[in-house]
């Protein structure tokens, strides 16, 4: 995705705006002036647009083990869980080239918060945009994730 975009050694998904669908990117720079002028000392930042399917694999295994030749979720509480996509049988929207998804995180004061009533705000501006926020997800909440809807 986006060719020569980051080094192949360290499986580093890309951040980058130009590697996402058009009507995604144009979506996001929408929802983020938005954003910006509804919350003053709030803010948005990209933490993933594309990633290969090898990237996908890796995230895919956090919060899991190998048990008997298959991946099973960990049950140490201090793991969990980041996707159900593993690249391979299931692939992410963020495996497909432009991506048609993005991950962003909240920042307050300058620090990126986690919490996931700071996220509700973008989510209500990416219903509105026509975007998927994983938020609304029945399962396996994903706050800092936003798709363009399949129609």
């Amino acid at each position: 995705v986006g060719g020569e975009r980051r080094d192949r050694e360290t499986l580093m998904p890309s951040t980058r705006l130009a590697d996402c669908a058009n009507p995604l990117a144009m979506a996001w720079v929408d929802l983020l002036a938005q954003y910006r002028a509804q919350h003053p000392g709030h803010d948005l930042v990209l933490t993933c647009t594309a990633r290969t399917a090898e990237e996908q694999w890796e995230l895919y295994k956090k919060g899991r083990v190998l048990k008997d030749g298959a991946w099973v979720v960990d049950a140490d509480p201090k793991t969990s869980v980041v996707t159900n996509c593993d690249g391979r049988a299931k692939k992410s929207k963020h495996n497909s080239n432009p991506s048609v998804a993005l991950d962003f995180a909240v920042v307050v004061g300058g620090k990126v918060s986690w919490d996931p009533r700071e996220y509700a705000p973008v989510g209500a501006l990416a219903r509105d945009l026509g975007l998927v926020w994983g938020g609304d997800w029945q399962a396996l909440k994903d706050y800092p994730h936003l798709e363009l809807r399949e129609d």
